[in-house]
This record gives C-alpha cells, sequence and structure tokens, in this order.
C-alpha cells in the first residue's frame, strides 16, 4: 500500500507570518545556502584560527561565528513558531537534531563568552586544562552535523545514500565468495604441490 509521504509542513499552523516564512522556497534556499557556507567557514576556522576558545580568537573569526549563531537560532525559533503544537516538535527528528545544534552553538558563542567575560579566572582556567579544551573542541566538531540537513533539502542525495547501502550488501557477498575461492585454491594448490619443486 502506498504510504502518504511525510511532510514537516503539515505539522505546522494554517496560517500566520511564521508559516509564510518557514514554508516558503526563499527560506529554504537561503537556509540550504548559510549551511554550505557554514561548513566552508569550519575548513577556514579549521586551518587559520588556532584558538580554542572563540573568546580568544581573533575579531574576525568571533564576528562570523555570531553571524552564523544569529542566523541558525533565528530559523530555529521560525520553524519553533511555526509549528501547531509545539509537542510535535519532539516527534520530528530533523527539528530535534537542529534544537542540539543550536544549543550547542548557543552554548558556545554566547553562554561562554558571557561567563568568561564575568569571571575572567575561569577563561585562565579552561585555557590551561587540555581536557576541557578538548571538549570544546568537540562541541566545535558537532556543528559538522548541521550538514546532515541538506539530506532533508535534496533528496535526490538519500536516494543515492540508499543505493549504495543497498549496493554494499551485494558488494561484501562478492568479497565474500572471492574469499573463498582463493581460500579452497591456496589449500587445494598447497596440498596437491606439497613436496614437489613447485611447492617449495
Amino acid at each position: 500500500l502506498m504510504q502518504p509521504k511525510y511532510d514537516v509542513r503539515s505539522f505546522y499552523k494554517e496560517s500566520g507570518l511564521a508559516r509564510r516564512v518557514a514554508d516558503s522556497a526563499v527560506f529554504e534556499n537561503a537556509t540550504l545556502c548559510v549551511i554550505c557556507a557554514n561548513a566552508i567557514w569550519m575548513a577556514v576556522d579549521t586551518n587559520h584560527n588556532t584558538k580554542d576558545l572563540l573568546s580568544e580568537s581573533e575579531v574576525e573569526f568571533q564576528v562570523v561565528e555570531h553571524a552564523f549563531c544569529i542566523f541558525f537560532t533565528a530559523e530555529w525559533l521560525v520553524r519553533f513558531v511555526a509549528f501547531k503544537s509545539k509537542v510535535q516538535c519532539l516527534r520530528e527528528p530533523w527539528f530535534m537534531l537542529d534544537t542540539a545544534l543550536v544549543f550547542v552553538t548557543i552554548l558556545e558563542n554566547w553562554v561562554f563568552l558571557v561567563l568568561f567575560a564575568l569571571l575572567p579566572s575561569v577563561q585562565v582556567q579552561v585555557s590551561r586544562n587540555l581536557s576541557v579544551l578538548m571538549v570544546f573542541r568537540l562541541l566545535r566538531l558537532c556543528r559538522i552535523a548541521r550538514m546532515a540537513r541538506v539530506f532533508r533539502m535534496l533528496p535526490e542525495l538519500v536516494i543515492l545514500m540508499k543505493g549504495l547501502a543497498n549496493g554494499m550488501r551485494s558488494v561484501l557477498l562478492a568479497l565474500v565468495l572471492l574469499f573463498m575461492l582463493v581460500y579452497v585454491f591456496a589449500i587445494g594448490f598447497t596440498q596437491a604441490l606439497r613436496g614437489t619443486t613447485v611447492g617449495e
């Protein structure tokens, strides 16, 4: 039986500004462009920003990070307000992923920034603690998960991934068959040629 195609917009309000914005193609395309720009910026940040803490980074890195944080927070708010029932947000996996990523971004860009500004001694201690710095690096690495949203906006990528996953079984079975053939012939030739000049 044909199942109805899942569409998160079916959980949005019937009308309203947030619904119109969240449902518009311009909003979707702009979000996709910003996600791609954020992915490119992460490569630039990785190569040129030697500081682990955003508060210690150069001004240009801080400005760009805050701009991305503002956009993704605003985008999350628009989609949250557009939901008819806020409980439905908990059942929408992409929205929950966005929620986690926005939370991590706000935590790193704004919460820690205010904390370090109010308590400079904490920033000094964090800068000297390698295990805490590793946590900050992992937080920044989590942002790459935002690229997963490209799969939602470009369904063709999902089809390609499903095709690769389905083809993986055939490839693995072919490798197993080749291994079994090599194994059988290796044992056969080893026993047949034992004691001959070829076997030695």
